[in-house]
């Protein structure tokens, strides 16, 4: 059985090679803080999403958290 941590790792590595194909960098791009962007408006849902990805894998798995 894989942990918990290892799915999200690997989530974090495949996500991490897209960005980097994309050409942007996200760290350099900041109209996501921009107060009522649409890029502030799209990172924020990703970042909901993700949490929720998270907690299921957490939850799925049977985790302990320590």
């Amino acid at each position: 059985m894989v942990s918990a941590e290892t799915l999200v790792e690997r989530r974090i590595a495949e996500l991490g090679v897209w960005l980097a194909e994309q050409g942007v960098s996200a760290c350099e791009e900041r109209a996501h803080l921009d107060r009522g962007s649409r890029e502030r408006l799209y990172w924020n849902y990703g970042y909901f999403v993700g949490l929720q990805d998270a907690l299921k894998v957490l939850t799925a798995r049977g985790a302990t958290l320590h």
